[in-house]
């Protein structure tokens, strides 16, 4: 029974979906030929207009248009040119039978109402053809004062649309229902009423007539069950319906019914016989599977070693032995998270210390400095004493810049995020590294983008962290060599490249870059590149390095476009994190 309510279901779901294609199929043919058929009628209207634009237009002339248009749209039946009280001006055509004749003023007042073309509904006269009217406005200066009316026979226009039988079976068939329920188009079968003499208050029409398009199962008409689609056609008000019955639709399940009898004996069967070959092949991996799980609860994480293969059992150990090796992971960037917890937590025990220090240390090296600056007006040293002087002088100046960068290092960063252009960004790293950059006779070659750009991020974190930058790679460039400073765009990102000439570094030095008080000169403080990490990532950005020993050193700052939205919240703690994590930009960027 459940499968044979399946396949019900799969019959009635492909027949809906063949009817309710097939009749948007037929409503898109009726709104273009409708389209057509207005298009035709306002060209007509613009020629009788051209005629009507004379002083004294010659109702000859609209007489010998209409007949053209006639000869040349065999499918209507007359033309007349109509004035707002109902007078014919022109006629074209003839009615056989004078029980078909009707005053045409009220055929043409929606057009001049509405002062456009419209259709007009279907009409069947007593002794008379079904017609359909269409009429447009026919305007002199820009006023309407007069209209083209059109009246043509459904039989040999719309009937045949609809009677396309392709895709409806024996008993399908597709017919239009007006806002009034009225059939206005025949029926395929000879025992229907002709159109325009009945209503057809079926569920399906109903539903369709409130302005919906959908389809279901319904009592037809002439009473048997039909499957029905039907679609909404606004313009018009009418219902355009696509029904075929339920017992041929249907049909292929009573086969089914026949031969699911037999097959259900002969599937009960199979699968007695194939429950103990399953029961048996599946017993084995699956305790297995249970054993593995055991040893995962009891914290063993390594691979498991599990039966392969197709099928479930090969596809569950497969699942199974990656969301092992997920577990093994997480329990590996748990741990990992820990210790850096740890870490930051050290430094940042570390960094109010240096805070306290830094202030305790700064006055007694403010009188120092007071008082050697008063030995050094004395004019009573010999050279030697004022080349100890130097020396001491030169070391409190390195003292007290060591001390500004770690009072640095220990503050948080608070960001003042604003748009900032790459441009003036470069000038303004250049113009605070231009003293370093003279005294080592190093030059710094700026390469602006190829198309200017903006990133919104604090100016003056984001170029003390540049500065910091260049100041490195000045110093590890060789006398006469020159920095490169090149600013890119990549996407929602921008690319900052500092690269040098200089020496390059070994693989066990780049590892340490970024720890703190971590250097390689005899004057640095170690300080430099952590506070350039801290405020690059204070950004939401982050420091790669590359650099090999003869080679030199290119380090990209990738920044998000908009630092304020990414940007970290300021800790009172120092900046730790892994250099160079996360993806890199596009190639071409990274490239620059």
């Amino acid at each position: 029974m459940l499968g044979y309510a399946q396949a019900r279901r799969a019959l009635r779901a492909e027949a809906m979906t063949r009817l309710e294609n097939l009749a948007r199929e037929r409503r898109a043919r009726l709104e273009d030929w409708f389209e057509e058929r207005l298009g035709d009628l306002r060209h007509l209207a613009s020629l009788l207009e051209l005629e009507l634009a004379r002083a004294d237009p010659d109702g000859r002339a609209l007489q010998s248009l209409l007949a053209l248009e006639l000869r040349r749209q065999p499918s209507y039946r007359r033309f007349a040119v109509v004035d707002p009280d109902g007078e014919v001006l022109a006629l074209a055509g003839r009615v056989l039978d004078e029980r078909c004749r009707r005053p045409f003023g009220p055929a043409v007042a929606p057009a001049l109402e509405r002062g456009e073309a419209v259709l007009g509904p279907f009409e069947r006269l007593p002794g008379c053809e079904p017609v359909m009217r269409l009429a447009a406005p026919l305007r002199r200066d820009g006023e309407i004062i007069a209209a083209v009316l059109a009246v043509m026979h459904p039989a040999e226009t719309i009937h045949p649309i609809l009677a396309d039988t392709t895709g409806l079976g024996r008993t399908g068939e597709t017919y239009l229902v007006g806002p009034d329920t009225t059939m206005l188009t025949p029926s395929r079968h000879m025992n229907h009423p002709p159109a325009l003499t009945h209503t057809m208050p079926t569920p399906g029409v109903l539903a369709c007539l409130a302005g919906e398009s959908g389809g279901g199962v319904y009592a037809s008409y002439m009473g048997p069950e039909v499957l029905g689609a039907w679609e909404w056609m606004p313009r018009q008000r009418w219902a355009l319906m696509a029904e075929i019955g339920t017992r041929e639709a249907f049909a292929p399940l009573r086969a089914m019914a026949r031969d699911g009898v037999i097959l259900g004996a002969a599937a009960l069967l199979l699968a007695l016989l194939l429950s103990v070959l399953l029961s048996r092949r599946l017993a084995g991996p699956v305790r297995e599977l249970a054993a593995a799980s055991r040893r995962v609860a009891a914290g063993d994480l390594s691979p498991p070693d599990l039966p392969a293969g197709p099928g479930e059992i090969g596809d569950l150990s497969e699942r199974f032995g990656e969301m092992v090796a997920a577990l093994d992971q997480s329990r590996r960037e748990l741990e990992r998270s820990g210790r850096e917890l740890a870490r930051a937590e050290k430094l940042a025990e570390v960094g109010r210390l240096a805070a306290g220090l830094v202030h305790e240390m700064r006055n007694p090296l403010a009188a120092l400095e007071m008082n050697l600056s008063s030995l050094a007006r004395s004019g009573a040293l010999t050279d030697i004493e004022r080349e100890q002087l130097g020396i001491a002088r030169e070391q409190g100046a390195r003292l007290e810049r060591m001390l500004s960068e770690l009072l640095a290092y220990s503050r948080p960063v608070t960001l003042r995020c604003e748009p900032l252009a790459a441009a003036a960004l470069a000038a303004r790293v250049s113009d605070l590294s231009r003293a370093e950059l003279d005294q080592r006779r190093v030059r710094l070659e700026l390469d602006p983008p190829r198309a200017p750009f903006s990133l919104t991020a604090d100016a003056e974190i984001l170029a003390r962290a540049l500065v910091n930058l260049v100041h490195n790679a000045a110093q590890a460039s060789p006398p006469g060599a020159a920095v490169r400073l090149a600013l890119r765009r990549a996407g929602d990102v921008a690319l900052v490249k500092v690269v040098d000439e200089g020496a390059g570094m070994p693989a066990a030095t780049r590892a340490r870059l970024f720890e703190p008080f971590f250097t390689t000169r005899e004057e640095g403080t170690g300080l430099g590149l952590s506070n350039a990490r801290k405020y690059v990532e204070a950004h939401g950005g982050r420091i790669e390095i590359e650099s090999e020993p003869g080679r030199g050193t290119t380090v990209r700052v990738i920044l998000p476009a908009d630092a304020a939205r990414a940007a970290r919240p300021a800790v009172d703690r120092p900046a730790e994190a892994r250099a160079g994590a996360g993806g890199p930009p596009s190639e071409e960027d990274a490239n620059a």
